[in-house]
């Protein structure tokens, strides 16, 4: 199973993901995400290697680890990146707040040695109420850290697409479809987890060392465990809508 082309999912659904979304095969991703990248003057694109297109082949498989020249963030770098964010434009959560909002919280704290250490999110009113488009939140795990993003496309007006071969040719049989991919730069990986569909994404990105015994199967454990209660809500919700 190909990694979805994560370049292009970011770049596809940043002011465009909505209750209403699409899917349509990678190839069509893959030709739109070139030519948005060559409008992109060369030195500007030269600072940005994660909008490198790896070229037809290179893409990486699930479970895949590719090395890379980029180095990732600490996790005090990332904390500051967060304390450095538009107040205008997001809510920082403190602890009980920010309990009502991640769908994978609880499982994460109770399943890996992750502590929660820090939230935002960014939505129409991130206040409390939830209304949000996503949820960024990151977890202490010792030697490594966790970014997690959980998005809820129904929040978002408009239209949006989502390029993936398996969801697009069957998006029932691939609802609880997880993607696995890592880089590695200098002995620190960054494994990153996805889970995408109609109305939700969620990605975790687990940064760590390259030696780090962390149980990955058990964070992939914990995606899927939160796919599918997103899923049963969004049933739950059709059910109800069909019985009025």
């Amino acid at each position: 199973m190909r990694w979805i082309f994560f370049c292009l999912v970011s770049l596809g659904l940043v002011g465009s993901a909505a209750a209403e979304i699409t899917f349509r095969p990678e190839a069509e991703g893959q030709a739109l995400a070139r030519e948005l990248m060559e409008r992109i003057p060369p030195e500007k694109r030269a600072q940005m290697p994660w909008l490198k297109d790896p070229g037809p082949g290179k893409r990486l498989r699930d479970g895949e680890v590719r090395d890379v020249p980029f180095s990732f963030p600490t996790l005090s770098e990332r904390l500051a990146q967060f304390d450095a964010v538009d107040p205008l434009h997001t809510q920082l959560f403190d602890d009980t707040v920010h309990s009502t909002h991640s769908p994978s919280r609880a499982l994460i704290e109770t399943k890996t040695p992750c502590l929660w250490k820090k939230s935002k999110a960014v939505g129409p009113d991130a206040d409390g109420t939830g209304r949000t488009y996503t949820v960024t939140t990151i977890y202490d795990c010792g030697q490594a850290y966790l970014m997690t993003v959980e998005g809820d496309y129904r929040n978002r007006q408009g239209k949006g697409i989502i390029y993936n071969d398996a969801l697009y040719n069957d998006p029932v049989g691939n609802r609880f479809l997880t993607h696995q991919q890592g880089l590695r730069h200098d002995g620190q990986v960054q494994t990153t987890l996805l889970w995408l569909n109609a109305r939700y994404k969620i990605t975790y990105a687990l940064y760590h060392p390259d030696t780090t015994d962390f149980d990955i199967p058990a964070l992939r454990a914990v995606l899927v465990a939160t796919a599918r209660q997103q899923y049963a809500e969004m049933e739950a919700q059709a059910a109800q809508a069909t019985d009025k």
